[in-house]
């Protein structure tokens, strides 16, 4: 589902949570509360942006690694072959330790793409921010403290949207590598489907003005 629809439908959907489910009497309050759980329910695609991020960065730094560790085996050969000549051999140090210090940018650069793999692994579209185990986090902080309680909404909110698309949710992520879904509907592509949630959107807007006035 597109951001658009995430957010209007999460909207919508919160008037009725907080005026009728929680009770909240002021209905500026309402809107107040509705608005930050629609925006919030953009939380859940963090992940798109984080692990694009990070296959940016991982691609650079493994051409990175490519070039230091040449640049370092050409010091390690200047060494050795200046090595050979006893006038110039102290200056042949210079090139080992050069040759070493490459090496060792080498080494950690190759740590450095381990660990930015894991976080595209572990960050993954509808992955962890889009599972239960997530919710459940949310919803802790959501008990001690009802600020957090628009995040945990437009999350839960988002989670069961994206149920609607073909692609599913990974719900009992890292437990359990399956998508689950309500619908197959290809939502980034269906104009059809984009504009009836933003008729229905618009739909449950007016009917709960109606009924609160």
């Amino acid at each position: 589902m597109i951001s658009r629809n995430h957010f209007f439908l999460s909207f919508s959907l919160s008037l009725y949570v907080y005026r009728f489910i929680l009770g909240v009497e002021s209905i500026f309050y309402v809107f107040i509360y509705s608005i930050l759980t629609g925006f919030f329910a953009f939380l859940p695609d963090i992940d798109i942006r984080i692990t694009n991020k990070v296959r940016e960065k991982k691609k650079k730094a493994s051409w990175v690694s490519i070039f230091l560790f040449i640049v370092s085996l050409m010091f390690l050969r200047i060494y050795v072959y200046l090595y050979n000549f006893p006038d110039i051999k102290n200056f042949s140090y210079l090139f080992l330790i050069l040759g070493l210090i490459f090496f060792f940018f080498v080494l950690f650069l190759i740590f450095d793409i381990k660990v930015l793999g894991l976080i595209i692994k572990i960050l993954k579209h509808r992955g962890v921010t889009h599972s239960l185990l997530f919710l459940v986090f949310l919803g802790v902080l959501s008990h001690y403290n009802f600020l957090f309680f628009p995040i945990f909404l437009g999350v839960l909110f988002h989670i069961i949207e994206d149920m609607f698309s073909y692609r599913g949710v990974e719900v009992f992520y890292p437990f359990l590598d399956k998508r689950f879904n309500i619908l197959k509907i290809k939502a980034t592509k269906n104009l059809f489907f984009q504009w009836f949630i933003d008729v229905l959107s618009l739909g449950l807007i007016f009917y709960f003005l109606h009924i609160v006035n």
